[in-house]
This record gives structure tokens, sequence and C-alpha cells, in this order.
């Protein structure tokens, strides 16, 4: 497979842009949710 064929089968960049969105904010969204639910641990440190 060359990197042209690799290039075919990637989405377009709106697409990537909208998928790292969506990573980020679940991601934000599981830290924000792990840091309410330990705050003793946090405290800890």
């Amino acid at each position: 497979m060359t990197p042209q064929d690799v290039v075919g089968l990637a989405p377009s960049r709106g697409m990537l842009a909208l998928i790292a969105m969506i990573l980020t904010s679940m991601a934000a969204c599981f830290w924000t949710s792990e840091a309410e639910a330990q705050p003793e641990i946090l405290k800890r440190d």
C-alpha cells in the first residue's frame, strides 16, 4: 500500500477535526467527573 492509497482512504480534514473535537470533549468530561468523584485523592497531593 502506497502513501497515496492511505491518503485516499483517510477521512477529510473536516472529519478529522470533528472527530478530534469529540474526543477532546469526551476526555474533558471524563477528567472533570473523575476529579469531582475523587476530591480526597486530589487533596492529598
